[in-house]
């Protein structure tokens, strides 16, 4: 019996595998369709604009006050994807990158990182240059004879990269995950050497 090893498909269209982090964009409001008196359309503009100015600054300060320095190995908690490391354990994966509930590996969990890639360069290279290297980098160490491919025993596997917003806030480490809609305690390498003992 063979092991799927393959990343699955993203549902967004980003290459297989991948889940870009959050580039902290707000969404902007649909625009009214109710007609208003020209003076009225004015006031509500210049309103629209400073609250719009506001939030965009209000997110600003938050990205830039954020801590996305990367935590260490044995933190738990709630965090941001881009302070995840290698060797941490998740309580589980959503569709997207994002906060994420970092647990002990000795509690249940469906996710766990085991391994990262520092992205080269200081230049950002664009979505799908990102991907294509991370994706390079975890399908050499989880595909079969790769060093870690006994992690994916019975689980599939995601890489987590930059994306264009958090690479502006130094973000350069791509994560390699494997996952499982069945929770496990323990590190994904030592589980499958107790199974098979």
């Amino acid at each position: 019996m063979t092991d799927d090893f393959a990343a699955p498909p993203a549902a967004d269209g980003t290459p297989a595998g991948t889940v870009s982090r959050s580039d902290f964009r707000p969404t902007p409001p649909a625009p009214r369709r109710t007609p208003f008196p020209r003076w009225v359309a004015v006031l509500v503009g210049i309103g629209g604009l400073a609250v719009v100015a506001g939030v965009a600054a209000q997110v600003a300060l938050t990205i830039r006050d954020a801590n996305l320095t990367a935590a260490h190995p044995g933190d738990t908690g709630r965090m941001h994807s881009a302070q995840v490391v290698s060797g941490m354990c998740l309580e589980s994966l959503g569709s997207a990158a994002g906060t994420v509930t970092v647990v002990d590996c000795d509690a249940p969990h469906s996710a766990e990182v085991v391994s990262s890639f520092a992205v080269p360069g200081e230049e950002w290279k664009g979505d799908a240059w990102v991907a294509d290297a991370v994706l390079t980098y975890c399908t050499s160490q989880l595909a079969p004879g790769g060093p870690l491919a006994d992690a994916v025993h019975h689980r599939t596997w995601v890489a987590w990269v930059p994306s264009a917003g958090t690479w502006r806030h130094g973000d350069r480490t791509g994560l390699c995950i494997v996952t499982s809609d069945s929770p496990w305690t323990g590190h994904a390498m030592d589980t499958v050497e107790h199974a098979e003992a």
